[in-house]
């Protein structure tokens, strides 16, 4: 039934195999939190309009699906103009990269990307291996990373490159198997990618550390679905963990106001007129940067939820008061809880990271549809004869066209909005 349809048995960079999680990122320190804590072994300088693969495994797909890191990344730094293409392919590894035939190997598309900076998320599916496997997925690793740097993508530098390590396997109880083995696993294959990544000068982003402290906490939403691949959630909460390792993390916004005397103080942000009226205090709020896109998950990790910006109010007239922006009220407490600080959410600058993010994911579906083609065998297949040379070409340009709108848009959408306008109000009498 497949006769007429093969499949190219690896797609390979010269002995380049495909495999552990690989990134290219800059580190740094992961910020002070229960989710923290490995010491990077190199850091990474982003430029602007770097361009920015993601290659590797599901992870590595699944960032294309939410677009979290993209987002975090691209409003830390908003006139970057960082461009984003996804790659990641559902069960490579470093060894083994099956595609269609005639697709192309993985150096004629990161040079078609113009590749600056590389995303190498492999190692999952090499820790099913065991222990017999690891000599062979160091050696992977080593000949990958060593490949890669004599390419010059962009056509005039080697690439950066971070390695990004497995996420935990996650215990999620019922018929899914005790991650137990597993897990001791994957610390194995961590372990070897850390000496890598050491012995390489490569920057290593650890989730197989980071993130076992979020899945033993309780009453929390899960981060996977089957323990080893990301919700939505799992991927806003990776996203951030990420962004703490790699050192470029926003502070979190807040924001300290004495209501007698007007006098205010911020973290994050500039805190703008203040204005007490009776019992209503008015202020407006410019961010430095956008925060992250609202939780998709009710139940937040506590080393998550602290990252909200918190408003503290002192010397308010005793009563409930009721935080509006927009009209919309994003908290309440009484005038001792004002004074203690009181977390909120939903306000404007979170929404326009929600609305960058969902401009991420549309450029990432777009480009998954030039690069995955549905009908690729008719554009670089045995089909593609006589119609599909004349006809794909301008299609694909203008598939191009399309992505590279997409990138403008995210550019713009990256900037964090103008002062946001809030009303404290004394509620209840």
């Amino acid at each position: 039934m497949f006769s007429d349809l093969p499949i190219q048995s690896a797609f390979r960079l010269g002995p380049f195999r495909a495999g552990a999680c690989v990134v290219l990122l800059l580190t740094g320190s992961l910020s002070a939190s229960s989710a923290s804590a490995v010491e990077p072994a190199a850091k990474l300088e982003l430029k602007p309009r770097d361009r920015i693969v993601f290659i590797g495994n599901t992870f590595a797909e699944r960032l294309g699906l939410f677009g979290d890191f993209q987002t975090l990344l691209a409003s830390r730094f908003p006139d970057h103009q960082f461009v984003f293409r996804d790659m990641g392919w559902s069960a490579d590894t470093l060894e083994l990269q099956p595609r269609p035939f005639q697709f192309g190997d993985l150096p004629e598309h990161l040079a078609d990307a113009k590749a600056d900076v590389i995303f190498l998320c492999y190692g999952m599916n090499e820790s099913f291996a065991g222990e017999n496997g690891l000599p062979r997925f160091e050696h992977d690793l080593r000949e990958t990373i060593d490949q890669l740097r004599d390419h010059k993508f962009n056509g005039t530098s080697a690439p950066r490159l971070v390695m990004v390590t497995p996420i935990p396997h996650e215990r999620l109880g019922g018929k899914l198997p005790d991650p137990a083995a597993h897990n001791r696993q994957l610390r194995l294959y961590t372990d070897a990618m850390r000496k890598v990544a050491a012995e390489k000068k490569v920057p290593l982003v650890d989730l197989f550390t980071s993130l076992l402290p979020l899945e033993e906490e309780k009453g929390v939403e899960p981060l996977t679905f089957n323990g080893i691949h990301l919700t939505q959630y799992g991927d806003w909460a990776t996203a951030q963990i990420m962004m703490d390792q790699l050192g470029l993390s926003a502070e979190p916004v807040r924001l300290e106001i004495d209501a007698q005397s007007a006098h205010a103080a911020a973290k994050g942000g500039t805190v703008g007129t203040v204005e007490m009226t009776g019992t209503t205090l008015r202020f407006t709020v410019a961010r430095t940067a956008l925060p992250p896109p609202p939780s998709p998950a009710t139940h937040v990790h506590s080393a998550l939820a602290e990252r909200l910006p918190t408003l503290v109010v002192k010397n308010l007239q005793p009563g409930r008061y009721e935080l509006k922006t927009d009209g919309h009220a994003v908290g309440t407490a009484d005038a001792a809880g004002w004074a203690a600080g009181v977390r909120f959410a939903a306000d404007p600058a979170q929404a326009a990271a929600e609305k960058l993010r969902l401009a991420e994911v549309e450029r990432d579906q777009q480009f998954f549809y030039r690069w995955r083609a549905v009908n690729g065998e008719y554009i670089y297949g045995r089909r593609k004869e006589p119609f599909g040379v004349i006809s794909f070409p301008p299609e694909m340009k203008k598939l191009d066209e399309i992505i590279g709108a997409c990138d403008h848009r995210c550019w713009e959408l990256a900037k964090p909005p103008a002062a946001e306008s809030f009303e404290l109000s004394r509620v209840g009498e």
